[in-house]
């Protein structure tokens, strides 16, 4: 028989989830409670309570909070690996779909006391401070493998924080797994989410015309990005709308170090390399496996007289993940003397393309991901190469 809670305070039984529990022990999935091998009690409704504090309504396993329209639950769940998580699911579908778990950061409040936790209507998790409202920690910054409408995702300049998409280890496994979904700054991001640049951050939020239409991006533990729908039709399920990687190109570093990721011919190997270089092993590149890269041409004089950039027109740039950004309005003349005065300088590009370009993106080092794009879209870029190089493109 189920059991429902009023708005009484809740004792600790073999879990006792209050703010420390949830933002220490259980984040950070340390507990021995959660090696228990033991059955999995049925859920007791908190139909009355979307807040918890650590002095009025802690809860225990079994248990869960139930935002106030009941549109999401929080509460702990398993999978077959007998280990036990504390996540946020869809209240009124079937099935369980978890669209947060704990392999997030933690926070905390000082005193533990002066905080409360909600959860909202749409799915975030918000750590209130108890007297001011201030919010002290919310999920929506701490994406697992699930983007909510609303939830931004991108980077706060202000903060530093970036948000993006974690998979999981495995369908059974909501611990962090081999792959990541994030924003790559320097790249146009050419998608029907909205465009946010500038100012604090460059980032993007998701979301849907009708709010009653249940929908949710997750990227899975084969590394696939996926739109879902809730259909509820007869079979009421979730419905696949669009899914990444679709192209030869999408996997990140497809061609590896110094190639380029080309997909205008059906038939031809998408990789090739950059101007003055080379595969680093033939016979593998040439069997069509990029894996080992590329490497400049046998005696390549770098940061000798006689030098120049060779332009790679139209292209997502390479990795900007560890690249210098000067952003003094430069122009693309200027850049092209920035990266000559560092021997190591391998590239530079315009950091942005609007109006003519300004500021600059200089690489130093490897070239990874770059991809000729086949409609306009993309950017120039400007190889370093040698003199004789430079001959043979004149």
């Amino acid at each position: 028989m189920k059991r429902t809670f009023k708005t009484s305070r809740l004792k600790s039984g073999l879990f006792h989830l209050v703010l420390e529990g949830v933002f220490n022990e259980v984040l950070h999935h340390k507990s021995d409670c959660f090696k228990q091998g033991v059955g999995f009690n049925k859920q007791r409704l908190c139909t009355c309570l979307d807040t918890i504090s650590i002095e009025s309504h802690p809860i225990r396993e079994g248990d869960v909070l139930v935002s106030s329209e009941e549109n999401f639950a929080l509460g702990f769940f398993n999978r077959s690996n007998n280990y036990r998580y504390v996540g946020i699911w869809h209240r009124n579908i079937p099935g369980q779909t978890v669209v947060w778990s704990t392999n997030a950061p933690s926070s905390a409040c000082s005193p533990v006391s002066d905080c409360v936790a909600q959860l909202l209507d749409s799915g975030n998790l918000v750590l209130l401070h108890n007297i001011s409202k201030q919010v002290i920690w919310q999920l929506f910054d701490h994406p697992t493998n699930t983007m909510l409408p609303s939830m931004k995702f991108g980077i706060d300049r202000r903060t530093g924080a970036n948000r993006f998409l974690t998979s999981w280890k495995s369908e059974d496994d909501p611990r962090t797994g081999n792959y990541s979904f994030r924003m790559d700054p320097s790249v146009c991001f050419c998608t029907k989410l909205r465009f946010h640049g500038g100012g604090n951050g460059i980032s993007d939020v998701w979301g849907v015309f009708n709010s009653s239409i249940l929908s949710r991006i997750v990227v899975n533990e084969s590394g696939m990005v996926q739109l879902f729908i809730w259909y509820e039709g007869d079979e009421r399920r979730w419905n696949e709308m669009w899914s990444a990687p679709t192209d030869r190109c999408d996997p990140y570093g497809d061609c590896s170090s110094f190639g380029l990721c080309d997909t205008s011919s059906p038939v031809q190997f998408e990789c090739s390399f950059l101007p003055g270089y080379e595969p680093r092993s033939p016979t593998e590149w040439y069997m069509r496996d990029a894996n080992h890269g590329c490497v400049r041409k046998p005696g390549s004089l770098i940061c000798r007289e006689g030098e120049g950039f060779v332009k790679v027109a139209n292209v997502k740039v390479p990795d900007t993940s560890r690249v210098d950004v000067i952003n003094s309005g430069l122009i693309l003349k200027a850049c092209e003397k920035e990266c000559w005065r560092n021997c190591n300088c391998t590239a530079y590009a315009s950091a942005d393309v609007s109006e003519g370009g300004s500021g600059c993106i200089l690489w130093h080092g490897n070239l990874t991901d770059t991809r000729k794009f086949i409609a306009d879209g993309g950017q120039d870029l400007y190889i370093r190469v040698d003199e004789h190089e430079l001959g043979t493109f004149f």
